[in-house]
């Protein structure tokens, strides 16, 4: 066993000879984890690591780590691809980083999979030149056959390898005296004398050393991690490993260990998926789900805790949680104006919401509507504090504390986005868009107060948002701004932007805000220009500064409108400090 201390790595070292590691997957010795993803090299791919290995070049080196042989393990293990399947009592050794060279070379060397990797030895026989690497052309020394379903495989016929002498990689390791056996049928079949014969024999020698040895002995540099390597150290690991590329998936790692145990954690999700197409619709990330049954099981979000989750709290709270966050994602798109991915704040605010949404759901209908109104308020309170901008994780395991006692009854100590509010005019009038949550929160306040369409004058939905390409857009155009303002207020604040299809986007263009909305006058929106201007919280005082194009009195007076409009949905006061604001540089 491996411990910390006095700078002892929790690894070991070894180099590890090719022959070696496939013989180690042949005897179930060395699998992968079941989180790994499956093999996806191309036969071009695996010829071009042929290529290096028999170069002697460096190919990178292998990241394993043991299982404990009492069965006490972190993942379960499955076979190499083309390997035979593990049996129930085999506790492998398991590749964490390495899995696509290992296979292309066990499929390579083991004659199975879609392809089989020959040697073109012809253009090397008789000639008399050295085997340096430098001086040798691989892409003609180097092939593959592509294996295709109901036609034979030429490469399997001897008589073919030996008159084109071509000999197929997966023969090297087959047997010890292999390549000899091939060697004097290849030479037999081409004739000549004796003295012909014996330079072959000879060159082909040469050949094996050289080119052939490389294949069996290549030596991997093989990191082992020990089997005390804590799941947190894993994962560490990993992600370390993975900076340039695709980041482990917490919920695959959760997976693989929880397969072992009879919990199949992937067949969950998909049928989770299915019964609550919501969660396909905003595309939910199934570690928030895990977050929220760590929460459940021991009052915790933090990635450590979720990491040492087993079965069993699996078992108890994944089907409550899974219903829950269903159902409290629902609310958020239909009561609180989130219609799509986009427009959701914080997903992670729905981790302590449905960890405790099972407490709303047991509630009479009385008491239900009651604490969802209190829902709507906790929700809205925390996107406009911007509570979980930092620290999410903490900030979900305060909540939940307090959610599960203050959601049902309405008394006792509220959240503390709701306790706490606090939020001045100036944030949301300086504010742009990339402050994230009050952004997304404010477009989500619009929908929820029923902003309507500019096109079909309709109020705006997740459907309509989809048909006629609604997004955010800006209300004074932004070239014409570059134009025409000189002022402090930057053009991408978030009081000038709101929600417009992209037929009336594109009549808009760069036009000054008093031409355009002349324009909406004697076109399609006719007298209800007004009225769906206001809609969009773009009130009479805001609308008179856009028939004169001043840009600062809008931000103001729309900012006064949107206040209004945070009271509401927080059932809170806003703190009015707005002064002079066409002399506040932005923020």
């Amino acid at each position: 066993m491996t411990v910390f201390g006095g700078g002892d790595p929790i690894f070991d070292t070894q180099p590890r000879a090719i022959s070696w590691l496939l013989q180690e997957i042949d005897n179930q010795r060395l699998a992968l984890p079941d989180f790994q993803r499956d093999f996806v090299w191309d036969p071009a791919a695996t010829r071009d690591l042929l290529v290096s290995v028999m170069s002697r070049y460096p190919s990178g080196s292998l990241l394993t780590l043991r299982q404990s042989p009492t069965g006490n393990t972190f993942f379960a293990p499955r076979a190499f691809s083309g390997a035979s399947q593990l049996n129930a009592a085999s506790s492998p050794t398991l590749v964490l980083d390495g899995q696509q060279r290992l296979t292309s070379l066990y499929q390579a060397h083991r004659g199975v999979g879609d392809a089989r990797y020959l040697l073109n030895l012809g253009g090397l026989i008789d000639n008399t030149e050295a085997l340096h690497v430098e001086n040798l052309d691989f892409d003609k020394l180097v092939s593959f056959e592509v294996i295709k379903p109901g036609r034979p495989v030429q490469s399997d016929d001897p008589q073919w390898q030996w008159e084109t002498w071509t000999f197929p990689v997966h023969q090297y390791l087959k047997a010890p005296a292999s390549f000899e056996s091939w060697v004097e049928q290849a030479v037999a079949h081409h004739g000549g004398d004796a003295s012909t014969q014996l330079k072959r024999r000879v060159r082909l020698a040469e050949i094996r050393g050289a080119l052939l040895s490389p294949l069996g002995a290549y030596n991997f540099p093989v990191v082992e991690l020990d089997e005390t390597t804590s799941i947190v150290a894993v994962c560490k690991i990993f992600e370390t490993l993975n900076l340039g590329g695709v980041r482990l998936s917490v919920f695959e790692l959760i997976t693989a260990r929880v397969w072992a145990y009879g919990q199949n954690l992937r067949t969950l999700w998909e049928s989770a998926q299915q019964d609550y197409p919501v969660f396909v619709d905003f595309r939910v990330d199934p570690y928030s789900i895990l977050q929220a049954v760590t929460l459940r099981s021991n009052g915790s979000a933090q990635r450590s805790e979720v990491l040492n989750l087993r079965a069993e709290n699996i078992e108890a709270h994944w089907a409550t949680v899974v219903s829950g966050y269903a159902e409290a994602l629902a609310f958020l798109r239909d009561q609180c104006g989130a219609q799509t991915e986009k427009w959701l704040p914080y997903s992670m605010v729905l981790v302590p919401m449905s960890a405790c949404w099972d407490v709303i759901q047991a509630l009479p209908t009385k008491k239900r509507g009651a604490a969802l109104e209190r829902v709507k308020q906790f929700f809205w309170c925390t996107i406009f504090t911007t509570n979980y901008d930092q620290g999410g994780n903490s900030q979900a395991q305060a909540d939940y504390a307090k959610l599960r006692d203050w959601l049902p009854k309405g008394s006792g100590d509220a959240p503390e986005a709701v306790a706490d509010f606090s939020f001045a005019e100036s944030q949301i009038a300086t504010a742009r868009t990339n402050r994230r949550a009050l952004y997304r929160g404010t477009i989500a306040a619009l929908m929820q107060e029923g902003c309507l369409d500019f096109h079909s004058k309709q109020q705006t939905t997740a459907t309509q948002m989809a048909s006629s390409e609604i997004d955010s857009h800006h209300i004074f155009p932004l070239n014409w701004l570059k134009g025409h303002y000189d002022g402090s207020l930057s053009p991408e604040l978030i009081v000038n932007r709101t929600l417009i299809d992209a037929s009336t986007n594109k009549s808009i263009k760069d036009k000054a805000p008093s031409s355009y909305l002349q324009d909406m006058e004697v076109g399609t929106l006719g007298p209800q220009r007004d009225h769906i201007l206001e809609s969009h919280k773009i009130n009479e005082a805001a609308r008179q500064a856009m028939f004169v194009d001043d840009y600062a009195a809008f931000v103001e007076a729309r900012t006064a409108a949107i206040v209004d409009v945070i009271e509401t949905v927080t059932g809170k006061s806003v703190t009015r400090d707005l002064t002079g604001l066409a002399k506040t540089t932005a923020s």
